[in-house]
């Protein structure tokens, strides 16, 4: 008899968990990234592949109204500045290869990367109105 009620409240507790996973809503990864300022649905504007070395580079940015780039470090770390100048191998905000993160209105034209160590590679969408 002790088997049995074991049994059904590992059932229960079953039930209570899978109804708590259906509850949670399912968004893509990138949905998490948001730049303030605007507001309504973004749509892509348009993909880049960018090569980084050791010289800073900077976006092609697409036409449009660009809101916001999702950046995805694909093969080897980075540094980023966002302030006009020039990050270095030593200085900027570093992510590593598999990171993601956005970019804002404000900070796209002034967007600069540069390698840590070896040539690495991101890939950019860019969404706008």
């Amino acid at each position: 008899m002790r088997r049995i009620i074991s049994l059904g409240r590992r059932f229960i507790f079953l039930l209570f968990f899978a109804a708590v996973l259906a509850a949670l809503p399912v968004t893509p990864a990138f949905a998490v990234f948001q730049c303030s300022g605007f507001s309504g649905p973004l749509r892509t504007l348009g993909y880049q592949k960018l090569s980084v070395s050791s010289t800073a580079v900077g976006f092609t940015i697409p036409s449009g109204t660009v809101r916001m780039a999702v950046i995805n470090v694909e093969t080897d770390a980075v540094r980023v500045r966002t302030d006009g100048t020039n990050p270095t191998s030593a200085s900027g905000m570093p992510f590593a290869a598999g990171s993601s993160f956005a970019v804002c209105p404000g900070q796209i034209v002034a967007f600069r990367a540069i390698r840590v160590t070896t040539d690495a590679s991101l890939s950019i969408e860019y969404y706008g109105d």
